[in-house]
C-alpha cells in the first residue's frame, strides 16, 4: 500500500485525480493477491495490478469512468471457465473490487501526507476503506486507534479489529494491514551491486546503496535508489537493521566484505547475503571463529548468495540473488530444480 501512496500524492499535487481499485473479497483460484491494487492515473497510466487479463481491463474501464464522473464503485466479477479461456486466465472464481477516486483537494492531500508519515515507528498500521459506492471514506488505524481519517471518525469500531471485509453488506469496511516496503541495503555499488539493486527495486524493495568510492555513487547510475550513502566500510553509520531489512555484501574486495560482515553479523535482519565462493565462506568462518564470534550467526549468512541458476554475469547474479530474497521473505523453499546457494557467484563488485 505504501508503495502507491507517494505516486498518488504526486498526482494529486499536480492537480489530477487518481482512481484506486482494490480487491476486497475473493473466492476460488484467482491470479492476484488478496489485497491486490491497481492505481489508474488521469492520463491512463497504470501502477500495480489486480491480475491482468479481462478482469483488469474491466476494472480499468470502470476507473476511467470514475475519473471523469467522480465517486466510487463496488463490482463483483465472476471468472468462469468461458472467461478463463477467452480472457487469458487459467483459473476461476469470484472477486469483489472496490474502485474509488481520490480528488486533488486539500483534505485528501493532507490525509495521504499523514499516512506516509505514519509508516515509521508504529507497531501496527491498518488502512480502512468504507465499501460503499455512495459514501467512500478512508482512515488509518495506528496501534489500535483511528489516527487520521478522510470521512471516517474515531467511532469506527469495526475498523479497530479484524482484517479483510468486516461489517454488514450495507455498511462494511475493508481493513488491510499496511506492511512497510522491505528494505535492501547493498554494500558496494560496483557492477554486481548495481545490478542487484535494480532487480530488487523491480521486485518491490526500497534499496539503499552504500559505497566508499564517491565516483561510484553518481545518481545517474542508480536513479531507482531510495538512498545513496558515502560511507567508511570500517565504521558503518547507524542503519535500520530489523526483520524488514535485507543486506547484500558486494564490496570491491574480500577484505572489505569481511569488515562489513563483522559489523552486521549479529543484526536481527531478515536476510544477510555475501558474494563469493564456498572457499571464501570457509575462510571467513574460520577467521570469525578465531575472533570468538558466534558460529550460529555466521551460519545464517547466505554465501555464496543467490539461487543456483549457474549465474555468471552481474545481471544473472542479480536475478539469482533477488530470487533468493523473495524465497526467504515469502518463507518458501526453492523448487526441486533449484537449491539455495549451492554454487558460487564469484564475480566481485
Amino acid at each position: 500500500m505504501y508503495t502507491l501512496f507517494p505516486k498518488m500524492l504526486a498526482a494529486l499535487h499536480s492537480g489530477a485525480p487518481v482512481a484506486l481499485a482494490t480487491v476486497v473479497k475473493q473466492r476460488g483460484s484467482l491470479p492476484m493477491a488478496s489485497d491486490a491494487k491497481l492505481l489508474v492515473l488521469s492520463d491512463g497510466a497504470l501502477e500495480g495490478t489486480i491480475g491482468g487479463g479481462c478482469l483488469e481491463a474491466d476494472v480499468y474501464a470502470i476507473a476511467k469512468t470514475l475519473l471523469r464522473d467522480g465517486g466510487a464503485s463496488v463490482d463483483e466479477f465472476h471468472l468462469n471457465e468461458v472467461e478463463a479461456g477467452t480472457g487469458g486466465h487459467v483459473c476461476g472464481g469470484t472477486v469483489v473490487v472496490l474502485t474509488r477516486v481520490f480528488e486533488p483537494d486539500a483534505d485528501t492531500i493532507a490525509f495521504l501526507e499523514c499516512a506516509i508519515a505514519r509508516q515509521d515507528g508504529a507497531a501496527e498500521v491498518r488502512f480502512v476503506s468504507r465499501v460503499s459506492a455512495a459514501a467512500p471514506a478512508h482512515a488509518m488505524v495506528v496501534d489500535g486507534r483511528v489516527d487520521i481519517g478522510l470521512g471516517l471518525t474515531p467511532e469506527l469500531d469495526p475498523a479497530l479489529v479484524g482484517e479483510g471485509l468486516v461489517g454488514e453488506s450495507g455498511d462494511s469496511w475493508f481493513i488491510e494491514p499496511v506492511v512497510e516496503q522491505p528494505l535492501l541495503i547493498v554494500f558496494g555499488a560496483g557492477h554486481c551491486g548495481v545490478a542487484i539493486g535494480a532487480a530488487a527495486v523491480a521486485a518491490g524493495y526500497r534499496v539503499w546503496m552504500l559505497e566508499d568510492r564517491p565516483a561510484f555513487l553518481e545518481a545517474e547510475r542508480m536513479p531507482w535508489a531510495a538512498r545513496l550513502r558515502l560511507v567508511d566500510f570500517a565504521a558503518l553509520p547507524r542503519l535500520p537493521l530489523n526483520s524488514n531489512t535485507a543486506l547484500a555484501i558486494v564490496t570491491r574486495g574480500h577484505e572489505h566484505d569481511l569488515v562489513v560482515l563483522r559489523q552486521v553479523l549479529d543484526a536481527s535482519v531478515g536476510y544477510v547475503g555475501m558474494i563469493g565462493s564456498r572457499r571464501k565462506r570457509v575462510l571467513f568462518r574460520g577467521i570469525l571463529r578465531d575472533e570468538g564470534r558466534d558460529a550460529e550467526a555466521f551460519d545464517r549468512v547466505r554465501s555464496p548468495m543467490g539461487l543456483d541458476i549457474g549465474a555468471e554475469t552481474p545481471a544473472e547474479i542479480a536475478v539469482s540473488v533477488v530470487a533468493e530474497l523473495v524465497a526467504v521473505r515469502r518463507q518458501v523453499a526453492a523448487s526441486e530444480s533449484l537449491s539455495l546457494s549451492s554454487s558460487p557467484a564469484a564475480v566481485q563488485g
